[in-house]
């Protein structure tokens, strides 16, 4: 009961104010729907466009830079049976390989590897074929595992719908599966019992090899953790509520898992306890598939021919005190307590804070530098922001110190560190049991 109030305190307060920020990229005209996305390298957008109305060939575009115009970057060759090609999920390999899932109907899907000469491909292999339903696709420690939303033919007396997660190795050509329990790639299975008949889809990889899948019918995550071989050696089930029918996955650097709710219209963050926050709802077309990149969090409008941005960075924090001064000339506290605001974007509404950091330096140069000599708090769960005590080394007398501040909402964003808050030279009344130490707030 306490989490489902966890996840709907999170949704409602939430949606609303972050979904203000949302942009669009438009998507050019030989794109008619993206689906995968990935950075590539070079730290390139990837784009996956499966142009289900073939009005358009299945292609691969990229966006360079934010701001800028998502271009063509190749056509996938089409299948020499079906004669289209239908790429979705996408990623890369350490030689800087590209993997595509070719989601073909009627057990003709591919998993393809791409290799690049000065950006443009030379060479298309097939890793495995055969496959119901080629969806999304991770590399992980030399292997690529990839979902099957469908696994029909897997026998199952209650009438639910299989799927599961293959396991390859990225050595592998051209291996033929059977969409069975044979099969002995397939490494995890699922099924589902919702009324919509999707299963396994979404799948991604952290920085500890941990592996997630969720389950789009019955919108579950699922955390796996691989063995030595890279089977699978534990199942858990990580988050169940807040979601309608999560498509897509990624995770972020701190382990923050994504994922685009497709019927929901919503972009949700679930945090490393397993409890799912809407960052954004009501902007999209059919969200899809999710990727971080620089700052924001991208999702492919799969019913449209958009991506939608949400900015994952926070405003930075503001109106800085000392023993609830501000700019103070000295502080008669050998252990001051600490103040801000909360930065909010405009027009947001109920945005809270969920942690924050402060930096305290004898010099302006060092905290510029991010360098925290006389106090790094490290990143503190909590929403206090007035009265935080100073927790750093002992101060000398008369000693300057300069201090920032920067602050994590509840829905996971990250703010700048503050803005300068002015400083004033000089020291406080000597009491009597000496000078004391002088604070300025001062940003990097």
């Amino acid at each position: 009961m306490e989490r489902s109030r966890q996840v709907v305190a999170a949704a409602c307060a939430l949606a609303a104010a972050c979904s203000l920020a949302a942009a669009k990229v438009q998507m050019p005209p030989a794109c008619t729907n993206p689906d995968g996305l990935a950075v590539d390298p070079k730290g390139r957008l990837a784009i996956a466009a499966p142009n289900n109305d073939r009005r358009q060939p299945g292609a691969i575009f990229r966006l360079d830079e934010p701001g800028g115009a998502p271009r063509l970057w190749f056509k996938v060759p089409p299948h020499p049976e079906t004669g289209v090609a239908a790429p979705m999920g996408i990623c890369f390999g350490p030689e800087g390989e590209m993997y595509i899932c070719d989601n073909q109907k009627d057990s003709k899907g591919r998993l393809l590897r791409v290799a690049f000469a000065d950006d443009r491909p030379v060479a298309f292999e097939t890793v495995a074929c055969g496959l119901e339903n080629a969806n999304g696709v991770k590399y992980l420690d030399g292997r690529l595992y990839m979902t099957s939303a469908f696994l029909r033919k897997l026998p199952r007396e209650d009438g639910l719908l299989p799927s599961g997660l293959y396991m390859f190795s990225a050595a592998d050509r051209n291996v033929r599966v059977t969409n069975t329990a044979a099969d002995p790639q397939l490494v995890f299975t699922d099924h589902t019992a919702g009324k919509v008949r999707v299963g396994l889809n979404g799948v991604a990889v952290d920085a500890r090899g941990t592996i997630y899948v969720d389950n789009y019918g019955d919108a579950r995550v699922w955390k796996l953790t691989p063995g030595p071989d890279g089977r699978i050696a534990a199942a858990e089930l990580f988050a169940w509520q807040g979601m309608k029918t999560p498509d897509g996955l990624c995770v972020d650097a701190e382990g923050n898992v994504y994922t685009a709710d497709m019927q929901g219209d919503a972009a949700v963050r679930i945090d490393r306890n397993g409890v799912a926050h809407v960052l954004a709802k009501g902007c999209f077309t059919r969200p899809s598939e999710p990727c971080v990149w620089r700052g924001c969090l991208y999702v492919s409008d799969y019913g449209a021919t958009t991506l939608t941005a949400i900015p994952l960075a926070a405003e930075a924090p503001f109106g800085l005190t000392a023993e609830r001064l501000e700019n103070p000339c000295g502080v008669d506290a050998p252990a001051p307590r600490l103040g801000w605001k909360m930065g909010v974007r405009a027009g947001a509404t109920n945005v809270t804070q969920a942690a924050w950091r402060v930096l305290a330096a004898s010099s302006r140069a060092k905290l510029a530098a991010d360098e925290g000599d006389l106090w790094d708090s490290g990143k503190v769960e909590g929403a206090q922001s007035v009265d935080v005590p100073y927790g750093g080394a002992p101060l000398a007398t008369s000693q300057r110190v300069f201090w920032k501040v920067k602050t994590w909402s509840g829905c996971g964003r990250e703010s700048g560190w503050s803005a300068p808050a002015g400083r004033r030279s000089g020291s406080a009344p000597r009491p009597r049991r000496g000078p004391t130490p002088t604070w300025a707030a001062r940003a990097g």
